[in-house]
Parts: C-alpha cells; sequence; structure tokens
C-alpha cells in the first residue's frame, strides 16, 4: 500500500471512529452535561470551534499572510480548521480576483496553492491551540490521470502534512 494510501485509509479511519464517537456520547445520558462541559453558549454563544472548509489562499491577489490568518483564528476562538487552497489558478498577469467575475479568462488546475500552504506550515507550524488539516485541492477529476503521482509528489515533498 503506497503512503497516500494508507495515509487515505488512516483518515477514513479516524472519521469514521469520531463519527461513532459522537453518536454514542450523544445517545448517552449524561450528553447534555459532556456537552455543557465542552462548549458553554452562554460563555461563547456566536463561537465556532471548527472551520470546516477554509480557504488560506486566494484565486488571484495577495492571501493574507499566514501568521495574521493563525491569529484570526485565535482571536476567534477557531481551535480546529480544514486548510484549502484553490485547485485551480488565474493568469498571473490577470486582474481578476474571483473566476466567475471574469468570463473568458482561463482556469487552470495548479499545485501552487497546495505547495504553498504546506510550505507555510512547515516554516511556521500553527500554535498548539490550533490544529490544521491540510488538503490537496489541485486534482483535475475530468482528468484523473496523474493525481496519485502529484499527491505523492506532495507528501514526498512535506511528510506528514
Amino acid at each position: 500500500m503506497t503512503h497516500t494510501r494508507h495515509r487515505t485509509a488512516r483518515l477514513a479511519a479516524a472519521t469514521a471512529s469520531a463519527v461513532l464517537a459522537c453518536t454514542l456520547l450523544a445517545a448517552s445520558p449524561g450528553a447534555q452535561a459532556a456537552a455543557a462541559d465542552c462548549f458553554d453558549r452562554e460563555k461563547e454563544p456566536y463561537t465556532s470551534k471548527v472551520d470546516s472548509h477554509l480557504h488560506f489562499r486566494p484565486f488571484g491577489g495577495k492571501p493574507i499572510p499566514w501568521e495574521e490568518m493563525l491569529g484570526y483564528l485565535q482571536k476567534s476562538g477557531v481551535e480546529y480548521a480544514n486548510v484549502y487552497g484553490i485547485g485551480q489558478t488565474l493568469p498571473y498577469d490577470s486582474s481578476c480576483t474571483y473566476y466567475l467575475d471574469c468570463p473568458g479568462t482561463p482556469v487552470t488546475p495548479s499545485m501552487g496553492n497546495d505547495f504553498a500552504n504546506a510550505a507555510s506550515y512547515a516554516a511556521d507550524p500553527p500554535p498548539d491551540d490550533v490544529h490544521l488539516t491540510m488538503s490537496m485541492t489541485f486534482p483535475d477529476l475530468a482528468h484523473p490521470e496523474g493525481v496519485l503521482d502529484r499527491m505523492e509528489l506532495l507528501d514526498e515533498n512535506y511528510p506528514g502534512l
């Protein structure tokens, strides 16, 4: 089993375990007490602890600096975030910042943002109170040939992320 497939299998097993644990916790008699200990809505009524789909890099224009983004997560109380790049890029000389605003501007699959996110993480890991899960957003599912090779390339350059 390749490293990528093994990693995918581990992630699937961990996700299934987490779902099962949440289901069992919710069904238990002490669920309300446990939930109150876990997250107090009276103290933090509008705070989200998880951002399940956070783009650290934009389609076009400059990204928010890594350290600044981590600061926003800490200040807002987000403890867990799934970090996404944008798996497609606009031409480097385009004035577009969002592909739907510029009909006819080519948007092409790219590993650039995934590498940039991984490089930022490796150079400046998040603080202990922010847990980031890195993603791979580059796959062009309309043309899946070579996707596994590129996944392995990212894993080779940034093992463990």
